[in-house]
């Protein structure tokens, strides 16, 4: 059931599924909700209707609030889009004015980012700290600033009780989704391939540089206190121990030897991307954030679609095997988007790959 609601948020009627002529609701990570709806011209709303709350796919105890972007009018029917309501509510009821933190944790600094708007962090589950500031932002705004920070992802949703919204929320999570166990074939008929990337863009090796070491309180040869970057030298990573790769101590570089015998210079040497990471300031959150980004760019920016059937009820930020017939290389690779059919589910179609 789809709940209706006027400028004052309050419920003003509820729209079943028999009333819909077409309902298809776009999720795509740490990305606005879109909601596109159709209706016959008998059923269609009246200027009172201002926003939306669908049950989210996932949790139909958790509403996803929308609001009212546009109005098409046909002969045969009426088409309405909607857009995630958070995200407008956040970039424009408040900011903050200046903030400084000196690795603050990211449950505290979601807290703060969400300060003077009526949402409100629920789960936290990124267990890291950043040093950061917020200098004149917007909620949303700041809330991607830890984003880009720490990685993760950030989900939206509100409870309703009685005719009204009773609370808005906001989750920051590590990931979405599951690790299955699914492997799916690229080529195979179970997926399309829609778009695929520039070799020259790969990169098999990634250097790290993090935020520069306080050396000092901000004189001599380093005014702003800080000096050398942090690097990821002095950590040590074993396959052996459960790590992704190896990386012994004494090395400032991450590599990937299976990228690197597939996609590597001619003299087998590693594509190396050279990257800093400012707001990062733990040497551990900078090895780990490298080989997430590793991971992004070890390989062809492929990216497929399929039906929710044909990959058996895969759902937003679920993580798959892709294996490549012709070569001994296979890498993980995530659903980052699902437009859900809410009329016939069955047509629900899914994203994978590289966004």
């Amino acid at each position: 059931m789809i709940y209706l609601f006027d400028k004052k948020q309050e419920i003003v009627g509820m729209l079943d599924k028999a009333d819909m002529l077409e309902a298809k609701l776009d999720l795509k990570i740490n990305t606005a909700a879109k909601f596109d709806l159709a209706l016959p011209p008998t059923k269609a709303f009246g200027n009172n209707v201002r926003y939306v709350g669908v049950p989210h796919p996932l949790d139909e105890s958790k509403y996803l609030m929308l609001r009212l972007m546009s109005v098409k009018d046909s002969s045969d029917k009426v088409e309405y889009s909607w857009y995630e309501l958070a995200y407008q509510e956040l970039g424009s009821y408040s900011y903050i004015k200046d903030r400084r933190f000196a690795s603050e944790t990211a449950e505290n600094l979601m807290k703060v980012a969400l300060g003077g708007s009526p949402w409100k962090l629920r789960k936290c589950n990124v267990n890291a700290s950043l040093h950061t500031n917020f200098y004149y932002l917007s909620n949303l705004e700041a809330i991607n600033t830890v984003v880009k920070g720490l990685g993760g992802e950030i989900v939206f949703y509100v409870s309703i009780s009685g005719n009204k919204v009773t609370g808005r929320y906001m989750d920051y999570v590590i990931a979405q989704g599951v690790d299955t166990s699914k492997v799916f074939v690229h080529g195979s008929n179970l997926l399309n391939v829609e778009r695929t990337g520039d070799n020259s863009s790969i990169y098999t090796a990634i250097l790290p540089r993090g935020k520069g070491e306080q050396v000092s309180e901000g004189d001599g040869d380093t005014p702003d206190g800080y000096g050398r970057r942090i690097t990821i030298e002095d950590l040590d990573w074993k396959k052996a121990n459960n790590d992704p790769l190896d990386k012994p101590v004494g090395d400032a570089v991450l590599v990937d030897p299976l990228a690197t015998a597939e996609y590597g210079h001619i003299d087998g040497s590693p594509r190396l991307l050279i990257k800093t990471y400012e707001d990062i300031d733990d040497k551990w959150v900078l090895l780990n954030t490298a080989y997430r980004d590793l991971m992004q760019e070890n390989h062809p920016a492929y990216q497929y679609s399929a039906s929710v059937t044909d990959t058996d009820g895969l759902s937003l930020g679920d993580t798959v095997l892709i294996m490549h017939n012709d070569r001994d290389l296979s890498y993980k690779t995530r659903v980052f988007e699902v437009e859900y059919d809410l009329i016939t589910p069955e047509n629900t179609t899914l994203q994978l790959g590289s966004d």
